[in-house]
């Protein structure tokens, strides 16, 4: 489980994680946005790695 937030603008949604600074995605819908977002996350993930910092992608949206 983790927090998001969601940043609704009049043509795009962002869905950003509340712990982790900077992982946001953007989409046309709420589903989309947050699908987006945990699409991302092996990519975020290999980021923070190459940093040594411990981040376990979700399983799910």
């Amino acid at each position: 489980m983790m927090n998001i937030y969601l940043e609704i603008g009049s043509k795009r949604i962002f869905a950003c994680a509340a712990d982790w600074l900077g992982w946001c995605r953007s989409g046309r819908s709420e589903e989309a946005a947050i699908q987006a977002l945990f699409d991302s996350a092996p990519r975020y993930a290999a980021i923070l790695h190459a940093f040594q910092l411990d981040f376990e992608p979700p399983a799910s949206a």
